[in-house]
């Protein structure tokens, strides 16, 4: 989806879907070879020099009409059919995978809080303080002082990043036509079926875990400044290909990972970066599903 988090809920998806298309793929290839028992020599289309080849792929199918024409399905490559999830499918792919992902943050901040100082080689290293500062993920204060003031300077960076990303991506949106078809793709499949409550729960789950895991625990584990934010961006991006999205939707993911990173950084607060993608999950969802049903009803 816009929402850059969205594998989240792709993973408890995309399985389902090959499952389904490898079972309805078998069942047309033992259609035809049922029709030709009884007449001796089968009549197939194919030369016979292929016909063995042919008979041995797999190729997915569309029967949704009536008549004896078998259509190619969709492949990453071709969008035109696209099926939306199941609303209870979606919601629950995305609450099971955020949990485990907070889940693997609260370990990783847990063992290194633990660990890291008892190793001597770092007791002594300038920059194990500044680990063990962001791993405390500290509610959103800037500086020192807990004054309002940082506070609303906090949100105001949020606030400011996620309408850099939001805006960013309307214009990728217009210009880079792989960018355009790889979230069109995913965002019919996971948003097509969601109400707004239902989209509050899509973007503000993902977009919990994902910023705890990616941000708040590996860069300060990695390396607490812009190098940990590159990697950990790189990482965040390499789990955006799946789910037929390619490597312009990772690119992406991988850029705004970097941003998120590098908002973590300069606030030492992960509620900046989670406050951030929140927002920009939620307003990037709200466009796409507004402008689709709203396109779909002129039609």
């Amino acid at each position: 989806m816009s929402v850059h988090c969205q594998h989240s809920t792709m993973f408890g998806l995309q399985n389902r879907a090959g499952f389904s298309s490898r079972r309805q793929c078998t069942k047309i290839q033992g259609t035809r070879s049922s029709k030709g028992k009884g007449f001796g020599r089968s009549h197939s289309p194919y030369p016979e020099n292929i016909k063995s080849s042919v008979s041995e792929t797999s190729i997915p199918v569309d029967q949704s009409s009536d008549d004896n024409t078998i259509t190619p399905a969709a492949t990453p490559s071709s969008p035109s059919i696209i099926s939306a999830s199941p609303k209870n499918d979606v919601l629950q792919a995305c609450i099971t995978t955020s949990s485990i992902i907070a889940t693997v943050a609260l370990v990783i901040k847990v063992a290194a809080t633990t660990f890291l100082p008892s190793i001597s080689s770092l007791s002594s290293s300038p920059t194990l303080s500044t680990t063990l500062s962001l791993l405390q993920w500290p509610l959103p204060a800037p500086s020192s002082s807990s004054s309002p003031s940082s506070y609303l300077s906090t949100l105001g960076l949020a606030a400011s990043t996620a309408a850099l990303v939001t805006t960013a991506r309307l214009v990728l949106l217009a210009a880079w036509p792989d960018f355009k078809s790889s979230s069109d793709r995913s965002n019919a499949q996971v948003l097509g079926n969601l109400t707004p409550l239902d989209l509050l729960w899509v973007a503000v789950l993902p977009g919990i875990s994902e910023e705890l895991l990616f941000r708040g625990a590996l860069i300060p584990v990695i390396s607490p400044d812009i190098k940990g934010a590159i990697i950990s961006g790189v990482v965040f991006g390499s789990l955006h290909v799946n789910g037929g999205r390619g490597t312009a939707f990772a690119t992406w993911s991988t850029a705004i990972g970097v941003v998120y990173g590098g908002l973590f950084l300069s606030t030492g607060c992960v509620w900046a970066a989670v406050v951030a993608h929140c927002l920009s999950n939620i307003v990037s969802g709200g466009i796409w599903i507004l402008t689709n049903r709203s396109g779909s009803s002129t039609d």
